[in-house]
């Protein structure tokens, strides 16, 4: 593919073992460089510009390596840059058709979790970059959602909220009752407790 190319053509733009804390990590894109942030810019207004789309999601959080390990904190400005670069483009598609095209960002489940991969969300919500954050488990669903934190970050602004409802990665666990069962209640017990931490909605991956 395209994009498989351009990873063998400049390997310096991609994350290397000594950048990624586990080995599924390497080979992702290097954000801190300009190149890759231009190029994934584009990649994103080909797709928003597919359709007519109501919004997006930039799903960071489905493969959080974005930067080099133990260095997110300072190169968090790299994200951000892209960040407001989608905001700009997409607020050129809401003028042109005349309605809002909405921005949702996936991000890790406490704030000091999003700090440490490089996701300023404090910055993100401030100047207005999304109209929903989705704090979110890697690929499972995680309970420990800081709700009432994002809740206290977005207070006084339009973003809202959404809690992350994962795939459950127990399938094979054994239970006292049957397997559904206890799926659907311990999703059901999960949402509950967004909502009575205060979540404005929920957001099933």
């Amino acid at each position: 593919s395209a994009l498989t190319q351009l990873r063998k053509d400049h390997p310096e733009w991609c994350l290397g073992p000594d950048q990624v804390p586990e080995q599924r990590g390497m080979g992702s894109w290097n954000f801190a460089i300009p190149e890759v942030r231009e190029h994934r810019l584009q990649h994103i207004t080909e797709a928003c510009r597919l359709a007519d789309w109501d919004g997006g999601e930039l799903d960071w959080q489905s493969h959080a390596f974005h930067l080099p390990e133990n260095e997110g904190y300072r190169l968090r400005y790299a994200l951000t840059d892209l960040q407001r670069a989608v905001r700009r483009m997409t607020e050129e598609i809401a003028q042109e058709r005349g309605r809002p095209f909405y921005v949702a960002v996936r991000v890790a489940t406490t704030l000091e979790a999003c700090r440490r991969i490089g996701y300023d969300v404090e910055t993100w919500v401030k100047e207005e970059l999304c109209d929903i954050v989705i704090p979110a488990g890697n690929s499972g669903t995680d309970p420990g959602v800081e709700v009432e934190k994002f809740k206290d970050l977005t207070k006084g602004t339009e973003a809202k909220v959404y809690g992350g409802l994962d795939s459950l990665g127990r399938q094979s666990a054994r239970r006292l009752g049957p397997q559904k069962a206890w799926n659907d209640a311990w999703v059901c017990a999960t949402a509950n407790g967004y909502w009575a931490r205060g979540a404005d909605g929920m957001y099933i991956f």
